[in-house]
């Protein structure tokens, strides 16, 4: 993190973090800091994985363990939350939505606002991870189980849910 106030004495520095777990969690929930200071939301694009592979040196652990650098969890991603930037025809930042695209057990995604349901295009959605106005702010994984295949890929037609 480049420029970072520190609390105790108001240094700026440049500096790095890290994150462990004492166990792999069922469920992971990353957040992704969307707003600056002045809660001006950043547009910058974030890649993010649809599987995401814990390795084991992300787990806190005796001094005694091995350091191996295996898979300790795969995760799956089953919902992303975006927030939708509204704006004025000027472009002034007026407000925002939420809006969550969730992903079904037959891999097929879609998009929930408020009382509408339907099913993800490419454009406008959790597919299309180059649109930068519709920016993931939560990303949600659910562990695989050792018995659980891979998410299917497919997009399969569906009816509009209301």
């Amino acid at each position: 993190m480049a420029n970072y106030k520190c609390d105790d004495c108001s240094l700026r520095n440049t500096t790095t973090g890290t994150t462990s777990f004492a166990s792999a969690p069922q469920n992971l929930v990353v957040q992704l800091l969307r707003f600056d200071s002045t809660l001006t939301k950043q547009f910058r694009h974030v890649d993010y994985p649809f599987v995401f592979n814990l390795p084991e040196s992300g787990v806190a652990r005796s001094s005694s363990s091995s350091s191996s650098s295996s898979v300790l969890a795969t995760y799956d991603l089953v919902a992303v939350v975006r927030h939708l930037t509204l704006t004025s025809g000027r472009g002034v930042q007026l407000g925002g939505h939420y809006v969550a695209d969730v992903r079904e057990p037959d891999g097929s995604w879609w998009v929930c606002n408020d009382e509408s349901v339907t099913q993800c295009t490419s454009s406008g959605s959790v597919l299309d991870s180059g649109s930068i106005e519709n920016a993931p702010y939560l990303l949600l994984y659910e562990k695989r189980t050792a018995t659980q295949p891979k998410p299917s890929s497919k997009r399969q037609t569906k009816k509009k849910r209301n």
